[in-house]
C-alpha cells in the first residue's frame, strides 16, 4: 500500500503533542489577525465605497491585484482554520 505525504503529515500532526497543537494554532491565528488588521485598516479605504456600488466596483477594478491578494488571503486562512480544527478533533 502506498502512503502519501499528506497522510503523513496528517498522520504525525494528529500524533503531535497539545501543547504543540495549541503553538501551531496560535501561529495560524496570528497569521489571521495581522491579515484583518491589513484588509480592515488599508484594503476597505482603497476599494470599498460604503454608498457607491459603481465606485466600489470600479477601485476592484483599478486595484484588481490588490482585490486578487486579499481574496487569495482569505481563502488560505479559511483553508487552515479548517484543516486545523479538523486535526484537533482527530
Amino acid at each position: 500500500m502506498i502512503i502519501s505525504e499528506s497522510d503523513v503529515i496528517w498522520r504525525r500532526t494528529g500524533e503531535a503533542s497539545p501543547l504543540l497543537k495549541a503553538r501551531i494554532a496560535g501561529v495560524l491565528y496570528l497569521i489571521i489577525i495581522v491579515t484583518a488588521g491589513f484588509a480592515e485598516g488599508f484594503v476597505r479605504d482603497k476599494l470599498v465605497v460604503g454608498s457607491d456600488a459603481a465606485a466600489t466596483a470600479n477601485n476592484l477594478l483599478t486595484h484588481e491585484l490588490l482585490a486578487l491578494l486579499i481574496s487569495s488571503i482569505w481563502c488560505v486562512t479559511r483553508f487552515w482554520r479548517s484543516s486545523f480544527m479538523s486535526c484537533l478533533s482527530r
